[in-house]
Formats: C-alpha cells, structure tokens, sequence
C-alpha cells in the first residue's frame, strides 16, 4: 500500500509541474504549434502573400468588442493575426486547433472563415471550398482589416506584443499620404521583412488602402490608411 500511496503522489506531483510548466510557457506568450504543407496546399498557399497553414495550440484574445488577436508560435516563428471591423457582431470565442493565413482572410478550424471585405476573389472562394471539401456549414464574416506579424522564434528580445500595442497596431491610421515602402494608395494589401526575419503584412477593406514599412527600431509598420482621412470605425 505504501508503495502504491508513493506513487499515486509521484504522479500528482508531476502532474502539477507539467500544468505550472504549461501555465508559465502561456504566460510567457510563447504557443506551441507546427507549421503544415503538404501536396494538397502548397502550390494553393503560393498564390498568397506570406500564406501559411498552422495546426496546434492558439491564444485568442478579445481586445475590443470587434477586435481579436490570434497568437501562436512554431520552432521557427511566432506569428500574431489582428483582426477587426466585423460586418456584424461576432462573437468568435473558442478554441482554436487549426488556422489558414489566406493574405486576405483566415480559415479558423475549418469551419469558420473571416474575409476581408472587398478582397474576396474568385480564386480565393475557390481555394476556400477546396480547404473545406465543400462544407455547406462554414460560416462567414466580412471584416475591416487583417494584420499578420511575426517574429523568430529563437529571438532573445521578442516580447508578446500587449493587448495595448495590439489595439494601437489595428487602429493605427495617420498622414502617410502615400509614403509606404510597400503598398501606398491603391493597394489592398502589403507586406514588409526585415533582415532580422521579423515581419508583418496588411490586408484593408474598401475605404482603406494599405500600407508598409520597416522601421530602424522595433517592429515593422503594417496598417490601413483612410482613403478620406476619417477614423477608423472599428
């Protein structure tokens, strides 16, 4: 009996670290998951800016009423997806196993998709009923702006960015006037490296066009810029 009292004890404590160990690693804002790419995506996932397929652990945060954040992190980067300015009101709580990165929309979980409005092609329609083998039950939201950045994984500095620069990275709007690196008026959507390996790329709804640069220190610059320099309505 006592052998077996040990070891039920043994097993509670290494229970308890494991939790502890896996509180602290959120807590930190570093997620574990893979990156996928086989036959049936790759040549799809080429036609996108910066596309990915993740499937593994995500942290999903509500910000404002409208606006999400999406945080993961594989060996090789750790990526954050904003979203915001929902036709309708969503309520997109829940646990997230699987995200496509479509350049203008994200696949959440193979069931729910989240397109930027008036950035919906018919290759993009195409590609999402190939995802989805046809699935009449997908659900879907127009939304105002998509945000993707990311950074190595192995860098020492990075720090999860808080819910206050997120929200400041979403609603960024200011007097470019077109000087962007990357995008400027007319386009929809941008993106922008640096030689660090961290980046961020945009995709803006009607109204707004995109807009990309590298900053000296930092993270990289990615918004929507009011065509008619009003406010942002998120």
């Amino acid at each position: 009996m006592k052998t077996l009292s040990g070891i039920i004890r043994l097993l509670i404590f290494s229970f308890l670290i494991l939790a502890c160990s896996h509180n602290s690693k959120l807590q930190r804002g570093q997620f574990q998951s893979r990156e996928i790419v086989n036959r049936t995506t790759e040549e799809m996932l080429n036609h996108y800016q910066n596309a990915i397929y993740l499937e593994g652990d995500f942290q999903l945060e509500r910000l404002e009423k409208d606006q999400w954040s999406i945080s993961t992190g594989t060996e090789d980067l750790r990526h954050t997806f904003l979203i915001s300015g929902f036709d309708s009101p969503a309520d997109i709580n829940m646990e997230i196993n699987s995200v496509y990165y479509l350049e203008n929309g994200l696949l959440l979980n193979n069931n729910l998709f989240l397109g930027v409005e008036g950035n919906i092609d018919s290759r993009l329609q195409k590609d999402l009923e190939h995802l989805t083998s046809m699935n009449n039950s997908i659900r879907h939201h127009k939304i105002g702006k998509l945000v993707h950045l990311w950074s190595p994984g192995d860098d020492p500095d990075f720090k999860q960015p808080t819910p206050q620069e997120l929200r400041a990275r979403i609603n960024r709007i200011d007097g470019h006037d077109g000087d962007c690196e990357q995008g400027g008026e007319g386009a929809t959507s941008c993106s922008v490296t640096s030689s660090t390996g961290s980046g961020c790329s945009v995709s803006c709804g009607s109204g707004y066009y995109a807009c990309c640069n590298e900053t000296a220190f930092g993270p990289n610059d990615c918004h929507c810029h009011s065509d008619t320099d009003q406010n942002v309505i998120d």
